[in-house]
């Protein structure tokens, strides 16, 4: 019997708890942390990642929903044969940190409907801690079921701010760019969709990818639940960013606190365009 998608979250929530609670077990462990196989695309999958995939990919299959299933470690999967919603998950962003006993991952889906491409729910578990950040159709941003919204920081020079820059590449790319010829008071060299929805919350004011951009995987549920929030956002050089249901679209983009804050932003990274990195 088909489930609606409050109880589909619902299961989905109880899901993330337990998985939140086996990732940091591994941590303390050291078991399950090793590495299965490399992907074209140059990234690791680990037994975890794997593991938590299974798990999110069985609780698709025994809701009954019309979904198509969309992760990061196999191929698109229709559950049926006319899916009206693509599920997208990133089963643990930042695994490579995992694995290195550094807990700054996460585990995010996105239930976008098809038809439209609008979100439906939103759902991201913050592995160090637990705490999962979510958001309905049309709804509030949650954090463990209260509501959030942003900062209200609107100057760069106040603003913690978080980019994806780790890789070599991308990070000579960082040096060279204008948004550390006018900093931010804080940088994170290392966020994902778990940061995008933070801004949402409160706990970051701002993030920005202007690198490869970001594909839906580590976008659609952070920017749903950021959005949802309040917070402001932008592709890079202007305009709105559009949900995609193709797993290998990629966006280049900033989510702000606030609208002067997502301006300042804007001049400063449009002006000095950062090249793909790696």
């Amino acid at each position: 019997m088909e489930q609606s998608i409050s109880a589909f979250d619902d299961n989905m929530r109880a899901l993330f708890d337990a998985v939140a609670l086996d990732m940091r077990g591994r941590l303390v462990s050291g078991a399950g942390l090793r590495s299965l196989r490399k992907r074209d695309d140059g990234d690791t999958t680990h037994q975890f990642d794997a593991d938590v995939e299974m798990s999110i990919l069985r609780l698709c299959e025994s809701s009954g929903l019309p979904i198509r299933f969309s992760s990061e470690e196999r191929d698109d999967i229709d559950l049926v044969t006319s899916p009206e919603f693509v599920l997208i998950v990133d089963p643990l962003d930042g695994s490579d940190m995992l694995a290195h006993g550094y807990p700054l991952c996460s585990t995010a889906v996105c239930l976008l409907r098809l038809e439209t491409a609008k979100p439906a729910l939103s759902r991201i578990v913050e592995i160090a801690t637990g705490v999962q950040w979510s958001a309905g159709e049309g709804g509030p941003a949650l954090r463990n079921g209260i509501s959030v919204r942003p900062s209200t920081t609107t100057a760069l020079s106040e603003a913690f701010v978080v980019s994806y820059s780790a890789p070599p590449g991308r990070m000579q790319s960082l040096f060279s760019s204008g948004i550390l010829k006018n900093p931010p008071r804080l940088l994170l060299n290392y966020g994902g969709p778990l940061d995008i929805a933070k801004v949402g919350s409160g706990h970051c004011d701002a993030m920005f990818e202007i690198h490869k951009g970001f594909k839906p995987r580590d976008l659609a549920a952070g920017l749903h639940i950021a959005e949802a929030g309040g917070a402001f956002s932008a592709v890079i050089g202007g305009g709105v960013i559009e949900y995609s249901s193709n797993r290998d679209e990629r966006r280049r983009f900033i989510v702000a606190a606030t609208q002067p804050l997502l301006e300042e932003m804007q001049s400063i990274l449009s002006a000095h365009p950062m090249e793909d990195g790696d």
